[in-house]
């Protein structure tokens, strides 16, 4: 009967023993230390094995001799995860790294996940002389992984080292979250305009593709200003203003420099008209659109 390799854990550290068949139906026990596997028990009353093999970290240096698109290839069949470190010293310009997966038949663009910030790198990566960064990413079911200079350094040397283990991922980044990505919308907003106001003729804005409108009001004081708000454009209704400093809400006609300032006022896809009555002030109302 062939040898069997199996994982023990009794006084045999990280490394695996084989049961060796003496041929009178006994088996004697040997360690077989060529092969590290990471074995560490989940706990000292749980002892089952969680294996971690890993290959020992492999390096390369290239420097300004090196040619584009040279590469350090692994074979990465049964591993899960791969650590990169790139150290770029400081003569170091011009060189830019890619890492890639291979399906078997294409080499594949990956990203990766800093361990410093936890961001992910783009398509490709530009080192800064003077620095060294280390990478996380994931290679399950991929059978090689490579780095690749895909442009040659014009200075100095950039060190590459590579780790790879089959122990179980736990990613950086949650899967579907890129931290690297933008996961906010910037609201959207009009310009604001600036009303020319004549006494008793309304000023009609247009804000159907808006939520809300603000409002800035100045040189107010004997005039008086009716801000109305429709949903169809027809049938207008007095506008309720939040003020920005929270004095007070306004629910009618604005009058008096107590009244000058910017106030908020929601139209919910719908417009607002603006009538001045008098003209002893000089007045400026500024409006804008917001989301």
């Amino acid at each position: 009967m062939a040898d069997e390799l199996i994982p023990l854990l009794s006084g045999l550290g990280n490394y695996p023993m084989r049961l060796v068949d003496k041929g009178d139906g006994s088996w004697a026990e040997r360690v077989d230390a060529t092969l590290s596997l990471g074995i560490s028990p989940v706990s000292a009353t749980n002892p089952v094995p969680i294996i971690d093999a890993y290959l020992a970290p492999a390096s390369t240096t290239w420097t300004a001799a090196a040619t584009a698109n040279s590469a350090a290839t692994f074979a990465t069949n049964g591993y899960d995860t791969v650590i990169i470190s790139l150290v770029a010293n400081s003569a170091f310009a011009g060189g830019v790294v890619v890492f890639e997966v291979f399906d078997g038949t294409n080499w594949l663009p990956i990203k990766a996940s800093s361990i410093l910030n936890y961001t992910t790198t783009g398509s490709s990566i530009s080192p800064a002389a003077n620095s060294a960064n280390g990478y996380q990413l994931s290679v399950a079911g991929f059978p090689q992984f490579r780095v690749r200079l895909s442009n040659v350094l014009t200075a100095g040397n950039l060190g590459v080292v590579v780790i790879i283990s089959s122990a179980p991922d736990v990613s950086l980044v949650t899967v579907g979250l890129d931290p690297g990505a933008t996961h906010y919308v910037t609201p959207a907003q009009s310009a604001p305009t600036a009303a020319s106001l004549v006494s008793g003729v309304p000023v009609l804005a247009n804000l159907t593709t808006y939520t809300g409108a603000k409002l800035q009001i100045a040189g107010l004081n004997a005039d008086s200003l009716l801000i109305q708000q429709s949903l169809d454009g027809m049938n207008f209704q007095t506008a309720t203003l939040l003020k920005h400093d929270l004095t007070n809400v306004a629910a009618s006609a604005l009058t008096g420099s107590g009244a000058n300032g910017i106030y908020s006022v929601m139209v919910f896809g719908g417009y607002l008209k603006i009538t001045r009555s008098g003209s002893a002030d000089t007045l400026t109302v500024t409006s804008m659109g917001t989301n």
